[in-house]
């Protein structure tokens, strides 16, 4: 009497698997040995060195004085700046909306300002811009805003 094996699909479903995890391996080696090296190669070029600031959105608050409280070093590669701690310093230092930092491919970081609008100001010595809610601007003064109404009468 003749003896029938069943052949069991199993071994074909291993095998077959085994074949997709040696395929993923193989391209997981290949790129960390040969594209990611050529990524931080192109990364490294000189070409990404920092060498402009572009403020947008600024009506009230100088631009000079955004870059110079960005303290983003120039020369250095736009891929190693942290744009989130821009942004966080500049929140600390002016009383915005929000700003947004981003990179403008090869060499340019914008920083993008959303201004709190003056409603009113103050005299109190001199002039100084509140928002709607009645939080100081005082990097807004009278120079710099026509036909506001002044509030007196506060003492400081």
């Amino acid at each position: 009497m003749a003896s029938h094996k069943r052949r069991s699909g199993k071994k074909k479903l291993n095998f077959s698997v085994g074949r997709y995890i040696l395929g993923f391996i193989a391209i997981a080696l290949a790129y960390h040995f040969a594209v990611s090296p050529t990524v931080k190669r192109i990364m490294l070029h000189p070409i990404f060195k920092l060498r402009h600031v572009v403020v947008d959105g600024s009506q009230y608050i100088d631009s000079e004085k955004i870059i110079t409280s960005a303290a983003v070093e120039m020369g250095k590669n736009i891929f190693d700046i942290n744009i989130g701690e821009i942004s966080e310093n500049l929140k600390k230092s002016y009383a915005a909306e929000d700003f947004t930092v981003y990179r403008s491919i090869p060499c340019t970081i914008t920083i993008k300002i959303h201004e709190k609008k003056p409603v009113a100001l103050l005299n109190m010595k001199k002039l100084i811009g509140v928002d709607k809610k009645g939080v100081p601007l005082p990097h807004i003064g009278a120079n710099l805003v026509e036909s506001l109404p002044i509030v007196t009468g506060i003492n400081s």
